[in-house]
């Protein structure tokens, strides 16, 4: 007979609703969390309640208090939860929090937790709760982040000034002291009173960001949802690219796609001169997405809209929706240790960050690493600190202020003598660039450039010599290639983010041809299993579109699989930095006048897939006379999708760690088999962690070589 509680919690929902004891495989708490459609779970152990699956059973946050209210009742401590694929929207604890191993809240419409917790997942939102539990409870923040954006000269940096010090005027023909940033130039802990209630502190902290078209590459690390931008024209001028701008703040600049993005738009004139070419109905219209506000100022003058810019700038970051968001107790005073730490050096190690959240405050303290690393975990994604927990070289290395480290960047990307010498510069040259730096501060900062962190350069073939390559020449090199031979494959973006291409090169930067000497700014050519893939940023000829162009010569198949590997790279950039970025996978059309030209008919590879679901065999290329050709051949023409003879290939990517390519390889060869589904979705799940940090370096090892064993038993399985 069911326990007297699960018979309560069965009423709740009433009419044929049963919950059913969890299988026992391989334990009961595991076979409790596993999802099955309209089959709610419990389990017991003798005869105490200690896990409950609810997923995808209209479950709201009345009926769920309820179901609390009887956990509270009966004292049930609960060890798994599963509440995934619901309507909650504002997620009450069960009781005894601190006991629950095992939290699934996916899919539900969740708000009331920091969304630098949400956007985590399953394991960051419990270790939250639990903090806050132990803690005892959570307080509100009252902060934001104000990043202020535009071209060079704009009055980034006098608005800066102005909002410091109200007094502040610029001179009529510009502040002369005041030089262009260079980098970020941060000022913290900018102190008003809320605007909906005047007797609480808030603290905002700016960003100034240089405008100068080098830096926007490192943009995408700083530009951050949560945050009000304030975009600074010169209203003199017309050369603000409001365009780049708008998108770029569009793309970085929120979680989701619900999320409003909050913009004012200051057109700084002087002396009254205004022929700006800002269209604020325009881009209202383009970006309804955001919230946007336009102020006209005169900075070399006092005057109603320049003394008023401060309280509007106020009144936006005080209506943020994330403002007031609850944090565990404990949090607030070890950031704010932390800050006052920064004051006397700009980073620590490890240890220290953990001595710092273990000291005693007000009885309780937090002394787990697992609940420091959380921590720092969330202070990163914030932008307070720079912690790189994934990193065995960057692990022990906290960096307390980001902007010690940006400056540090920006000082070799602006140094005359590697712009001179086409981006390239020598190891020992960092004792130029890094005065006051020490021998293990410049390694660190050095590997903080390479790939997988900032991607800002890479090691060129000559030992200790390494490569910007957004500095690079825009003169591609003389080399033989034949296009109108090469297999073809293209990325189309309505927006294509600056930067995106010098990254990439640093990603695909072990395999460049000639030694390393096929590469310019805008493109590569790399070298690999017999084959060459030409990489390069252009447009379309019709459109003015903005494409990655991949060509690629070699044997047939083996040209496929190098493919794979560079759009491996691509996503991997957009899934780290560019999450919500819009772009078309292009397929060439395969027709007898298409195979031949250098600019052929590309299809849509999303297109081409709904087609042959929906088992059309035929469709239309209109290049020159209309003629058909087959959807089967356009796919197969690009990926290897037959696997009778990549079982070798996939067992070789395995061998060499490139699990992302087998695993593609297996899902093109064995479409819609539940295993390799499987075995991509827990790929997909290690990466997101591994992006948001959540993971330490051994676990993720441990994790990859899981998967890397589940695709060998998969093709000895099949």
């Amino acid at each position: 007979m069911k326990p007297a509680i699960i018979q309560q919690i069965e009423q709740l929902w009433g009419g044929s609703f049963q919950l059913h004891p969890a299988p026992i495989y391989p334990d009961a708490l595991t076979g409790l969390i596993a999802f099955k459609t309209n089959c709610p779970k419990y389990a017991l152990d003798g005869d105490q309640l200690v896990g409950l699956n609810l997923a995808a059973t209209g479950l709201d946050d009345e009926r769920w208090k309820k179901v609390v209210g009887l956990l509270e009742r009966e004292s049930v401590r609960l060890r798994a939860l599963n509440l995934s694929d619901n309507k909650l929207a504002a997620f009450a604890p069960p009781p005894g929090i601190t006991s629950l191993q095992k939290l699934d809240i996916d899919d539900n419409p969740l708000g009331g937790l920091p969304k630098e917790v949400l956007e985590q997942g399953n394991a960051a939102i419990l270790n939250f709760l639990q903090q806050a539990a132990v803690q005892e409870g959570t307080v509100p923040l009252y902060e934001a982040k104000l990043l202020i954006v535009g071209e060079p000269g704009a009055g980034k940096t006098t608005l800066l000034k102005k909002l410091e010090d109200p007094e502040y005027l610029a001179p009529p023909q510009g502040d002369k002291k005041v030089k262009s940033t260079v980098g970020v130039n941060i000022l913290e802990g900018w102190a008003f009173p809320y605007a909906k209630d005047k007797n609480i502190t808030f603290k905002a902290n700016l960003w100034d960001f240089g405008g100068q078209e080098i830096q926007y590459m490192t943009h995408h690390f700083f530009l951050t949802p949560r945050a009000l931008y304030v975009l600074v024209a010169d209203d003199r001028k017309q050369n603000t690219e409001f365009d780049y701008w708008f998108r770029i703040i569009h793309l970085l600049g929120r979680e989701s796609a619900q999320e409003k993005v909050s913009v004012l738009v200051v057109l700084n004139e002087v002396n009254h001169v205004s022929v700006s070419n800002f269209d604020l109905s325009k881009y209202r219209k383009d970006y309804p997405g955001m919230h946007i506000r336009m102020e006209e100022v005169d900075f070399s003058k006092k005057d109603y809209r320049s003394d008023g810019l401060p309280g509007k700038v106020q009144e936006m970051l005080s209506n943020l929706p994330h403002v007031g968001d609850r944090l565990p107790r404990l949090w607030a005073p070890i950031r704010q240790e932390l800050l006052e730490r920064r004051k006397q050096r700009p980073h620590i190690t490890f240890a220290d960050f953990a001595e710092i959240c273990s000291k005693e405050r007000e009885g309780k303290s937090l002394k787990k690493e697992e609940d420091q690393r959380f921590l720092s975990r969330y202070l990163h994604r914030l932008g307070v600190m720079l912690h790189y927990q994934d990193d065995l070289q960057l692990d022990n290395f906290v960096i307390l202020n980001p902007q010690w480290a940006v400056d540090a960047v920006y000082s070799v990307l602006k140094d005359s003598r590697v712009k001179s010498n086409r981006g390239r510069f020598a190891e020992k040259d960092l004792r130029d660039f890094w005065k006051g730096y020490q021998p293990g501060e410049r390694d660190r900062l050095l590997s903080l450039m390479l790939k997988d962190k900032f991607e800002i350069c890479y090691p060129s073939s000559r030992p200790g010599e390494y490569i910007a390559p957004q500095l690079l020449p825009s003169i591609r090199p003389d080399y033989p290639w034949d296009s109108t031979k090469a297999l073809k494959f293209r990325y189309q973006y309505p927006f294509m983010p600056k930067g995106l291409i010098s990254r990439l090169i640093v990603r695909l930067s072990e395999d460049i041809a000639e030694g390393g000497g096929l590469v310019w700014k805008e493109g590569v050519v790399i070298e690999r299993d017999g084959c060459r893939a030409q990489v390069v940023q252009g447009k379309t000829i019709k459109e003015g579109l903005e494409v990655l162009e991949i060509e690629l010569d070699g044997p047939e198949r083996e040209r496929k699989f190098l493919l794979r590997h560079v759009m491996a790279e691509v996503e991997k950039i957009h899934e780290k930095s560019f999450r919500h970025i819009a772009f078309e996978k292009m397929i060439p059309c395969n027709c007898e006048v298409c195979k031949k030209s250098k600019n052929p008919v590309f299809f849509e590879y999303s297109e081409l897939l709904q087609y042959e679901q929906e088992g059309w065999d035929l469709i239309d290329c209109r290049n020159g006379k209309l003629k058909k050709v087959r959807v089967k051949a356009l796919l197969e023409g690009v990926f290897e999708r037959e696997h009778g003879g990549n079982t070798a290939r996939v067992r070789d990517w395995v061998k060499r760690g490139e699990v992302l390519l087998a695993l593609q390889a297996l899902e093109t060869a064995f479409p819609g088999d539940d295993q390799a589904m499987l075995l991509m979705s827990r790929w997909s799940a290690l990466q997101k962690e591994i992006t948001d940090g959540t993971l330490s370096a051994e676990n993720i090892e441990l994790r990859r070589n899981q998967i890397k064993s589940g695709i060998l038993g998969f093709l000895e399985s099949r």
